[in-house]
């Protein structure tokens, strides 16, 4: 999973989830979305969308202030993984939590800090967030379910 000590500027995020989403199916059609991040790098806020097709893999970066397309590639999947990626790690978008619910979620649950980076991934066929928070000079790692909110794990790196 991405993760950054790069602060992100939450109110230049313009671009949302759903609108991340939908740039990315119109780009790739028939592709399932697998994962997604957003944090900073090279000074600005990118999300990152990744997904499968039965036979292809693809990632879109987008510029979260301006939905810009930054990078685009696609790939044809190992043999092996055709078809049992495009089925298992297919993320369902409805219902997902908010991210800004997330954020005070993990916010809260740390105490004090900031959110400087999301990843959206399954995990032990689970879709979790997956929500750095910079405090001082420590950060803590918060996974939160991506449907219910629940706290799942929380780990602090030094």
């Amino acid at each position: 999973m991405a993760q950054s000590s790069t602060s992100v500027a939450k109110p230049t995020v313009k671009l949302t989830i759903d609108q991340a989403w939908q740039l990315f199916t119109q780009q790739f059609d028939g592709a399932v979305v697998t994962g997604m991040d957003i944090e900073a790098k090279h000074g600005s806020e990118q999300w990152e969308v990744k997904g499968v097709s039965k036979t292809r893999e693809y990632e879109l970066t987008l510029d979260a202030s301006s939905g810009k397309v930054l990078h685009s590639s696609d790939e044809a999947l190992d043999a092996d993984d055709r078809n049992s990626e495009y089925a298992n790690d297919a993320i369902n978008q409805d219902g997902l939590e908010k991210l800004t619910s997330i954020t005070k979620i993990a916010e809260n649950q740390v105490g004090s800090g900031t959110a400087t980076s999301w990843d959206l991934d399954q995990d032990d066929g689970r879709t979790v967030w997956e929500v750095e928070i910079n405090h001082g000079t420590h950060s803590t790692n918060v996974k939160i379910d991506a449907y219910s909110g629940e706290i799942l794990d929380m780990e602090q790196d030094d």
